[in-house]
């Protein structure tokens, strides 16, 4: 079996090293030098074995590469291992996961061509037309990525879990939670700005990480660091000047040279790169103000650095800030000088500690095998972990200065006045939680392992518990929030050096002192079996999936609506709410039912025709009830949405083409919905048209004598049918008002009407804009979804058919400028047609369709 080329020259390497180090004993530097022979002699020849120099280059590559492969499924996660176990659940995965890396690709491009744009300004409209691009994939990616979630919850759970797993083995650490990722799009945005950047928060939420990989993930290169106290001078932020021997001419001595020697932030403005100052309060206020000066400096512009002189600064040059601000808990810290906080004043991110689930996640994945699955009791994976994470969030909140009321109560933590107590310096943070597993990964392997992992937790709470470092009053309090949480029961106060009534509250005497809970506790904690990640990704100790899952949806539809210049969220009201008394001008949702009868079509019709949910709050009716009572029996009252929900929390948006897709094709008596769509199924009205969200009143027929005009004539029958609505002229609303006069204006013009009645496609398609684009038509003609949509509900919910031998001529147009008629909705399926605004037919009328009247 040959053995991998590359391995064997890292260990070639590693011997060399070992041969060449003076302080190693000499046995040891003999031994690896024959070892180091030994790799060589066995490599002779190895050109001519291969076939060739080409050859071997590329069994060295393919070795590599192998290695590389191995090194990380033994330290890191094995996504082919990780398929097999998911089963059934296995394409998803991988689906979801290719289309997240898309994803977090494309965002990685989006960003770095915003810099690029930033930084070549010759190149903008390159840049920018690439960036559009990649917007559009990108919004594509996302609503694919949505779906795909919501398709497969449990795959995705998997993803995230995988995903947290193999961000916390690369470089960095990072596992990539919600809040992680809202903080690092947070930190890009202000980089894209370019001015300097202060992240600040209590100790232990991951500053200096987030900033550090920040750095690297937006622009390709590693941070320079300065690690700030009160001993950091000039220097050793700058540079300064050296000496070394001079490379002069051979057999000179004794010349040298001086050299400038660049510190970490020259470097980074020389090199086009960031700069962390790492716990900037730390420094004496007099250092802080020696860099102000270079706070609005600019790529482009010359600095001087002392005794180095001048450099200029290069594209790319970021400045980022981490401190703890001074504070009770940080009574060290230097107050930032006003000149300073200024300039963070609108650049600054506050890092907080992350949420109790999120801490679950992250502890299942720093505990994940590189097959996804994970070695642990079920009630460690259910109470144990679950429990060390709700005490580690009271934890950091008691130090944050706000123990919950509740909390305080429970232990015994607030004095005879009311006021709550609070922990100085004790503080259980991530980086505690890994060092714990890291000990219990050591503790599996150790021959003497013979502890349970809630009994290990314990030991370690102790380690931290009996630091005389801490006041005793925190470790105190400490003990008792954890005690309230069920950990300690295998220790008395005086094991950590405690009040002997530490654990004498309520909440603590119900878990302690029971010996035969605790030996079962023990034993359940020590059924270890091995649970795969299908298993993990069901796991939900904080019911948080189904909260998620609700909440995605609403991002979804949040985002969708944002995405439509006509879309809004929904208005007052909800499902809940449809009695409520109506306001000036409205009808009440019951009301409303009551009064249109079988022509009502709201939620639950929706719902009962189509099998879909109505998304979100239910706007008011915008019709008064003399106004339904006026047109009950020739319109109906429609809900029209932008975005419905299955069953199973799909978002379907309601364009032509989507609808069309979602119900089969076909009607409920099996006849086609719509006639041959080959003409119009990449027409805009057909799939990216939608209905504004809201109830509309619209006609079931077509309004008397609109059939056998030409549009304008159609308009004009529009305007009367407006104004015959209202009693008299006082009662008709301003704004229908003006547009029946400029309805009228356009009628009577007689340049227009023959600009409306021409043969050529270059007039006709202008007048055609204008019309449909008329405040009247605008305000009371359907546009074709409208039609799809209220004719297919009605069949669907009532089995009428809508306009089954006629045309109602809408306000969509299609991409050669021609007017859409849709209708003739029967048995060959609705048909849809495209008329200059000359046309006119015995079957082609306008429905009449109003938000508000």
């Amino acid at each position: 079996m040959n053995e991998n080329l590359y391995e064997l020259q890292r260990e070639k390497e590693a011997l060399k090293d070992v041969a060449a180090d003076e302080s190693a004993p000499e046995a040891v530097r003999a031994a690896a030098k024959t070892s180091a022979s030994e790799i060589s002699s066995q490599n002779e020849g190895l050109i001519a074995r291969e076939g060739g120099l080409t050859a071997a280059k590329e069994r060295f590559k393919a070795d590599k590469a192998a290695a590389e492969h191995r090194v990380e499924t033994d330290f890191g996660i094995d996504r082919t291992a990780v398929e097999g176990p998911l089963g059934n659940f296995a394409p998803a995965f991988r689906e979801i996961s290719e289309t997240s890396d898309k994803l977090e690709n494309l965002r990685d491009f989006e960003m770095q061509r915003m810099f690029e744009v930033k930084s070549d300004p010759y190149a903008k409209r390159a840049h920018q037309s690439l960036l559009d691009t990649a917007r559009k994939e990108r919004l594509g990616l996302e609503s694919k990525l949505v779906k795909l979630s919501q398709e497969n919850p449990v795959a995705a759970r998997s993803r995230e879990l995988v995903a947290d797993a193999e961000g916390l083995r690369r470089e960095g650490h990072i596992a990539p939670t919600a809040s992680v990722k809202e903080t690092l799009d947070k930190i890009g945005r202000n980089m894209q700005i370019g001015k300097p950047m202060f992240l600040h928060g209590p100790t232990g939420t991951g500053k200096t990480s987030l900033a550090r990989y920040a750095a690297e993930h937006f622009t390709g290169q590693s941070a320079e660091m300065v690690y700030c106290n009160p001993q950091t001078r000039e220097s050793s932020v700058w540079g300064k000047t050296g000496i070394r021997p001079a490379a002069g001419e051979a057999g000179r001595t004794g010349a040298i040279e001086t050299v400038d020697i660049f510190g970490p932030l020259a470097k980074a403005m020389i090199e086009g790169k960031a700069v962390v100052f790492d716990e900037f309060s730390a420094l004496p206020r007099e250092q802080m103000v020696f860099i102000k000066g270079i706070f609005n400096a600019r790529p482009g512009d010359e600095v001087n650095i002392v005794g180095n002189g001048k450099v200029k600064i290069v594209q790319g040059f970021q400045m980022i800030f981490t401190a703890n601000l001074k504070s009770e808990k940080n009574p060290e810290r230097q107050e930032l000088p006003p000149e300073i906080a200024r300039e963070f004043e609108q650049n600054n991110i506050k890092i907080g500690y992350q949420p109790k689930d999120e801490a679950y996640d992250i502890m299942l994945a720093r505990l994940m095998k590189p097959d996804g699955s994970v070695d642990a009791s079920w009630h460690d994976l259910y109470e144990t972990m679950p429990k060390l994470c709700e005490a580690m969030e009271e934890i950091q909140t008691a130090y944050a200065g706000t123990t919950r009321a509740e909390t305080a109560r429970l232990v015994g933590a607030s004095n005879i006045g009311g006021k709550v107590q609070s922990l100085k310096k004790f503080v259980m943070t991530q980086g505690t939680v890994e060092a714990m597993l890291q000990s219990w990964e050591v503790e599996r392997q150790s021959s003497e392992h013979h502890v349970s992992f809630a009994e290990f937790i314990d030991q370690r709470l102790k380690i931290g518990l009996t630091f005389d470092e801490y006041p005793v009053e925190d470790r105190t309090l400490a003990a008792k929030i954890l005690a309230s949480k069920g950990f300690l029961r295998t220790l008395a106060p005086a094991d950590l050096g405690l009040p002997a009534d530490t654990f004498n509250f309520e909440a603590a005497r119900k878990l302690r002192g029971d010996t035969t809970a605790l030996k079962e506790l023990s034993e359940s904690s020590a059924r270890e079996v091995n649970v795969p990640l299908k298993e993990l990704a069901e796991l939900d100790p904080f019911n948080v999936r189904k909260t998620s899952a609700e909440a995605a949806v609403a991002a979804e539809l949040e985002r969708l609506r944002l995405n439509k210049k006509g879309g809004r969220k929904g208005g007052k009201g909800g499902k809940g709410v449809e009695g409520a008394p109506a306001q000036e001008g409205e009808t009440s949702f019951d009301e409303a039912k009551e009064i249109m009868g079988k022509n009502f079509f709201g939620p639950e019709e929706i719902k009962s025709a189509f099998e879909l949910e109505f998304a979100g709050e239910i706007p008011p009716i915008p019709f008064p009830k003399e106004r339904l009572e006026q047109l009950k029996d020739s319109c109906q009252l429609i809900l029209w949405s932008d975005v419905l929900i299955t069953q199973d929390n799909t978002v379907v948006e309601i364009t032509g083409s989507s609808l069309y897709e979602y119900l089969g094709k076909k009607k409920e008596d099996g006849t086609p919905l719509l006639a041959d769509i080959d003409w119009y199924k990449n027409e805009a009205f057909f799939t990216t048209e939608y209905p504004k969200l809201g109830w509309k009143l619209v006609s079931k027929d077509l309004i008397p004598n609109s059939m056998r005009k030409n549009y304008l004539d159609q308009t004009k029958v529009l305007a009367d049918y407006a104004e015959a609505l209202y009693p008299d002229a006082d009662a008709i609303p301003a704004d229908i008002k003006s547009a029946i006069a400029q309805a009228r204006v356009f009628e009577a013009d007689s340049g227009f009407r023959r600009k409306v009645e021409s043969s050529d496609a270059s007039v006709w398609k202008d007048a055609a804009k204008e019309l449909a684009d008329l405040p009247l038509n605008q305000m009371f003609r359907e546009t074709f979804i409208e039609w799809f949509y209220r004719t297919a509900l009605t069949e669907h919910a009532t089995g009428d058919k809508l306009l089954p031998s006629t045309y109602s001529w809408t306000k969509s147009r299609s991409s050669g400028g021609a007017l859409v008629g849709a209708g003739r909705f029967g048995g060959d399926g609705g048909g849809v047609s495209g008329w200059g605004p000359r046309g006119s037919g015995s079957g082609v009328g306008c429905a009449f369709s109003a938000e508000k009247l």
